[in-house]
């Protein structure tokens, strides 16, 4: 290992360093006192925190609170170049509206949500901020401050991307939600006289968000996911004795020649021959 840039006092520790490819080596499990970021320049692998293991990709940041197990498992594909800040939480009491900064270590449950992706122009000010703090013309006077007030910056950027994810996070998870609660409605009421408008109306929306939405999680339409599930129940009722006519009746069809049609266009053979085979 490479030690590009080091730089260390009582509450704040920064270290640039790099692994060439034939000498990058994972590390063990350990842990801090201090809370630490971790900033991917380049490189791959993976990166564990307790119970989660994480892909690490170049520009992608971790964040690590006090006591949080961790081991890093770099691939021996390309160097692996990576930045490690350390820090004491008497920083950041010293800052007015400091506990803000700690949210994105504070705020989640231990060894969850360490891994932030960071893209575009976000990307290109984080990588600005580490250079900064890392720069080697910087003279013992300027450095201390070039650190801490670039870690400053780095916190609010991270706080503020993250906040964001977690929203996107939270949106992602309750539209999920919503689409397996009309996939039960269907489920449940699958050969009742049910139709795109009638889901649409109990479920508030018009009908060309449902289906947008529906397909989005489900890859189908919503009429389509019906007639799929009401063939199926026709198709075990079949095999299973029942005549053709009933058990087009009883999985929700009105009119048997369309039914005979979606039939054997799904299962390649007509009722007949699934209740002969």
């Amino acid at each position: 290992m490479s030690v590009l840039f080091s730089y260390y006092d009582n509450e704040l520790t920064v270290h640039h360093s790099i692994d060439a490819s034939n000498t990058i080596a994972s590390t063990y499990f350990h842990q801090h006192d201090m809370f630490e970021i971790f900033y991917l320049i380049s490189g791959k692998g993976t990166f564990r925190v307790e119970d989660n293991e994480y892909d690490l990709l170049p520009s992608t940041i971790l964040v690590l609170r006090p006591e949080e197990r961790h081991k890093s498992n770099p691939t021996a594909e390309e160097p692996y170049d990576r930045i490690s800040i350390h820090f004491s939480r008497s920083i950041i009491d010293n800052i007015t509206y400091g506990e803000s900064l700690l949210s994105c270590f504070l705020d989640r449950q231990k060894g969850k949500s360490n891994l932030l992706f960071i893209k575009d122009n976000v990307s290109d000010y984080i990588s600005f901020c580490m250079n900064r703090m890392i720069d080697p013309e910087n003279s013992n006077e300027i450095r201390r401050l070039a650190i801490y007030s670039g870690l400053v910056s780095v916190l609010y950027t991270i706080n503020d991307k993250q906040a964001t994810q977690i929203l996107k996070q939270r949106i992602k998870s309750e539209f999920n939600q919503s689409i397996t609660d009309i996939i039960n409605y269907i489920d449940e009421n699958i050969t009742e006289n049910i139709d795109l408008d009638s889901v649409a109306d109990k479920f508030f929306t018009s009908k060309s968000s449902l289906n947008r939405n529906f397909r989005m999680v489900t890859g189908t339409t919503v009429w389509n996911y019906v007639i799929d599930k009401r063939l199926l129940i026709a198709r075990s009722l079949i095999e299973s004795g029942s005549s053709m006519q009933r058990a087009c009746t009883l999985c929700g069809f009105t009119d048997y020649s369309s039914f005979y049609r979606r039939y054997k266009n799904k299962y390649n053979e007509s009722p007949k021959q699934s209740q002969t085979r």
